[in-house]
Parts: structure tokens; C-alpha cells; sequence
């Protein structure tokens, strides 16, 4: 059997089942979960490039980004990559925007913490893995680029707070979620709305990383 040559990193296995139902027989990709932020992302990609007999030939980065530029709509997928970067002409024939990110240490959850973040950074799309996975595979010697998806737009609030309900490692309490609804009854068909845009979100970008990668 071949060694995968494509690795594709992303946070949450839920980003991933569309990618995952596309991709299913393409021998060239291999599909990790990483975890919520950069400190899970950072041990994660440090496993994978620790196996030296099956380094991967280049590393894409995916999953959800919130828009902080108001020029970016619900379910673009955008990206950046290396200069390297073998794919990029099919990034770009697939639609997809070129954009600068901010890897972020916390979920930013509202439209006036995006505006913050933007006219302090500069960055168009904020999400919080990418920034180690690309430190390290650029360490290695290995092209890497983030592909991700708009899941909530530069106005949007997100409905609840997410790092309340989020540990310092990045991973998600039940408990505190519980807590957090109880203070926020009016939140549950929000976050209701909000999973299904997101389940369209991964679709589309399903669809844009499996064009990318076809035929590699």
C-alpha cells in the first residue's frame, strides 16, 4: 500500500465527514483530527511528523474560520499556502479566495471582537490551528497551506460564548454548556441554526478540498 502524500488536518471530526465521504478510496489522503487550538494542534502535528518513514509529501489545514473581513460570506472557502505549495493553481480554479488568517488562542465570538481583531491584525478569516501546523511543517521542509470555510461572518455573534464552555486545552464540557443554556435559554435555537449553517459550511468545503486534491 502507498503512503498517503496528502495529510489533511482538521479540529473537529464534524468539519471533516464531508471531505471524509469524498475522499473515501483516493489513497493519496490521510485525514486527521486534531483537536480544538493551538495546543492540541501543535502536539498533533508533532505526531504525525515525528513518523519520519511516512512523512507526508505537503499538509493542508482545515476546517471552520469566522470572517473578520465583511467582504466574506457565509460558506466562502478560503485560503492561504506556501509559496511552494503544489496545489495552489487548483485552489484558485476552484473559487476559492485568497486571504490572510489570524490563528487565534480563544474562539472570538462576536461581531465587535472580529472588528477588533481585524483593525489590529489585518487579517481577513480567524481560526486556531493552523499557526503551529504550518510553523512545523515549514520546520520539516514540508508545503503546507490552510484551506478552510466562512462559518460565521464578520457581523454575525455567535450565540454563546464558546471558550466558557471550553478548557484551557481545548476541549469542550458538557457541564458547562449545560450552565451556560440555563443562563441562556433563548441561545438553544440559535445554536440550532448555527449547526446546520455549519453542516452546509463543511459541505461546501467538502466539495472544494476534494476537487483540490482529486488525481494527486
Amino acid at each position: 500500500m502507498s503512503t498517503p502524500r496528502i495529510q489533511v488536518c482538521f479540529a473537529l471530526r464534524e468539519e471533516s465527514i464531508p471531505f471524509a465521504k469524498l475522499s473515501t478510496g483516493n489513497p493519496a489522503v490521510s485525514i486527521s483530527i486534531v483537536g480544538v487550538g493551538q495546543f492540541n494542534a501543535t502536539n498533533a502535528i508533532e505526531r504525525i511528523l515525528s513518523q519520519k518513514s511516512f512523512l507526508p509529501a505537503m499538509v493542508l489545514t482545515c476546517g471552520y474560520a469566522g470572517g473578520l473581513s465583511p467582504a466574506l460570506k457565509h460558506a466562502a472557502v478560503v485560503y492561504d499556502a506556501d509559496p511552494v505549495f503544489p496545489l495552489t493553481p487548483r485552489c484558485a480554479a476552484q473559487g476559492c479566495v485568497r486571504v490572510q488568517f489570524h490563528c487565534d488562542t480563544r474562539i472570538v465570538s462576536t461581531a465587535e471582537e472580529k472588528r477588533q481583531v481585524r483593525a489590529t491584525t489585518g487579517a481577513d478569516a480567524v481560526e486556531m490551528e493552523s499557526a503551529p501546523i504550518r510553523r512545523a511543517c515549514q520546520r520539516a521542509g514540508i508545503p503546507s497551506a490552510t484551506i478552510r470555510v466562512i462559518s460565521d461572518t464578520a457581523t454575525e455573534d455567535l450565540p454563546l460564548d464558546f471558550n466558557r464552555i471550553m478548557s484551557p486545552k481545548g476541549l469542550f464540557s458538557p457541564w458547562r454548556l449545560a450552565g451556560e443554556l440555563l443562563r441562556h435559554p433563548g441561545a438553544v435555537p440559535e445554536l440550532l441554526a448555527l449547526r446546520k449553517r455549519n453542516a452546509q459550511a463543511a459541505e461546501q468545503l467538502g466539495r472544494a478540498l476534494a476537487a483540490i486534491v482529486s488525481g494527486w
